[in-house]
């Protein structure tokens, strides 16, 4: 949801705010390599996943917390920053508005070619297009996008105001658009909604049937600061939308379990059931982030939640996700693709680190496989030299699109379609690219213009 993080937002907050105000600070350096070891699977995965760089003739268009949606070959990019991570000085100023992206950008996976579309970046009807970490999904050729952090000021000259509305857009009108000479985003609405339940950023939507699933996420409105945040929906919220106007709401509220924000989360399917999964985020009431993953299944307006009692310490943030289903095992796998995690491992010592020398939520190269089965999810982390982690530090705000040919009517891959040993299951694209774990203004991070083929291997030795 993308990516749906705010990582400027709540990674700057999370470590100058832990590192000056815990009670139990981490020491500098201090290595928990015993830890981890209760939290991997010791069985061998059946499979590992891989990430190759494409030499690309030229760079695509650098985006990160933006939002996409697919028709065959051709991806439509909107909203987000055209920056990394804005760093933690106080001299910083975070979120300026020149910064956002205020183009669509179209780009052709097929070809590895874009067409962009700029828009009038003082009309105040589009300033939701520029705003960062809107919830958004894609339900056949219609894009949702709601909420967002932006400014409600065209004059403005940094991000103050989270959008209290749902823009509903054609795919393919769009694109047409962005490729003719003088294209208008407008001729590709279908319909807008506002309402106060719309006000969020930082969540997920999705969409089953006629009823919309608002979770997680927050409310802020006011320009960022260090140590700021937002009000939290800690909710699950429904409801429906009919020719721009909003009906059947209500709300499912757990204000410690649903407390979160930034987040990765994925759906998961097995043979019973269809429901999201929701890893990491933050922050928790000692100002951490969460470990523990939370199950949101959904029947209606029907909502239940449920946290789990494993630990998942690698991937905290919203990164690029894989989503496998294998029908033989009825087994769902959620692959991490880096970002941000608690833990950080190095390869050269074989140690798992909590943090970077005492700084929390490194950025982190990391792949970790969470397998639902049976009703239990396991962590199976891939480490070197026998797994592959990624091959720098990328992944944080990225998306993962999949080959189109071996997914089911979502994003789900299916795993009886994979029958090589080796298989390109798709590319991962944008995000924000560091130097290393903790960034400065020595290492400052970027925008990653790169496109990675990602690939699945048969554990075949089982070992």
């Amino acid at each position: 949801m993308t990516m749906k993080l705010l990582i400027p937002l709540a990674f700057s907050i999370f470590i100058i705010g832990s590192i000056l105000s815990c009670k139990n600070p981490i020491k500098k350096g201090e290595v928990e390599n015993l830890t981890m070891s209760s939290v991997i699977s010791k069985s061998a995965p059946s499979f590992y996943i891989g990430v190759n760089e494409i030499k690309l003739p030229n760079p695509l268009p650098g985006l990160q917390s933006f939002v996409w949606g697919r028709l065959n070959n051709k991806i439509v990019l909107i909203g987000g920053r055209i920056e990394g991570f804005h760093g933690l000085t106080g001299r910083d100023s975070a979120f300026k508005s020149r910064l956002a992206n205020t183009s669509v950008f179209v780009l052709d996976i097929a070809t590895y070619s874009y067409k962009e579309m700029k828009m009038d970046a003082i009309d105040l009807s589009l300033q939701q297009f520029f705003s960062t970490n809107m919830e958004f999904c894609q339900n056949g050729d219609s894009l949702f996008l709601v909420g967002g952090f932006g400014k409600i000021n065209t004059s403005d000259l940094r991000s103050n105001y989270t959008f209290n509305k749902m823009v509903t857009l054609s795919i393919s009108s769009l694109i047409n658009q962005v490729e003719m000479s003088n294209g208008n985003i407008k001729k590709a609405i279908l319909q807008t909604a506002s309402s106060p339940i719309l006000q969020v950023t930082g969540g997920e939507l999705y969409k089953k049937g006629n009823i919309f699933y608002l979770s997680f996420g927050q409310n802020f409105n006011q320009i960022y600061s260090i140590g700021t945040t937002g009000i939290y929906t800690s909710s699950v919220k429904t409801f429906s939308v009919t020719n721009g106007i909003i009906s059947d709401t209500a709300s499912y509220v757990n204000s410690t379990m649903l407390h979160r924000r930034d987040l990765p989360v994925t759906e998961i399917i097995t043979k019973d059931q269809v429901m999201l999964a929701a890893f990491g985020g933050v922050f928790s009431s000692t100002n951490d982030g969460y470990l523990n993953p939370v199950y949101v299944s959904m029947n209606g307006k029907s909502i239940s939640a449920i946290q789990d009692t494993m630990i998942q310490k690698t991937n905290q943030y919203d990164c690029a996700m894989i989503s496998i289903f294998d029908v033989s095992s009825n087994s769902n796998t959620t692959v991490l693709l880096g970002g941000i995690g608690q833990y950080q491992y190095h390869v050269s010592t074989g140690i798992w680190e909590n943090g970077d020398q005492g700084a929390k939520l490194p950025f982190v190269k990391t792949i970790t496989q969470m397998i639902y089965q049976n009703g239990k999810m396991t962590q199976n982390i891939q480490i070197p030299p026998k797994y592959p982690e990624l091959p720098v530090l990328i992944g944080a705000n990225a998306i993962f699109i999949p080959s189109a040919n071996l997914i089911y009517s979502n994003k789900t891959i299916d795993y009886s379609k994979i029958t090589s040993d080796s298989t390109s299951i798709g590319l991962m694209y944008g995000g924000i690219l560091s130097q290393m774990p903790t960034s400065s203004e020595i290492y400052p991070t970027s925008l990653n213009t790169k496109l990675y083929q990602v690939y699945l291997v048969k554990n075949k030795s089982g070992k």
